[in-house]
């Protein structure tokens, strides 16, 4: 088996290998959440080509975000006062993946 990192793959260019199995590892990166195609073009040693087989690798995000929830200024507020509700410390969105966030009020008072 031949492995190669994520960061090896170029668009468009081939890996030539020996061995029939390619591990991609993901160290140092990762491709992005979407799919990707990947093709397969065999060679015997007398030169003879076949044809292009392709196959395509859906990358998917499984992990869950962390929400992380603060009151600002504090969290004693004054009757009657505003206060702010943020959620920007929240953490694991994939890079450019739009979040909806869900705000509930879940207990008045104790």
């Amino acid at each position: 088996m031949t492995r190669i990192t994520v960061n090896e793959l170029q668009p468009n260019t081939a890996i030539k290998t020996a061995d029939p199995v390619l591990e991609i590892i993901s160290e140092g990166g990762t491709l992005p959440v979407g799919p990707h195609t990947f093709r397969l073009v065999v060679v015997d040693s007398a030169g003879n080509q076949s044809a292009p087989v392709d196959v395509e690798v859906i990358i998917v995000d499984t992990q869950a975000p962390t929400a992380v929830l603060d009151v600002l200024p504090t969290s004693r507020v004054e009757q009657g006062s505003t206060f702010t509700l943020s959620a920007e410390r929240s953490v694991g969105l994939v890079q450019g993946e739009t979040a909806t966030y869900f705000w509930t009020l879940v207990e008045i008072g104790r």
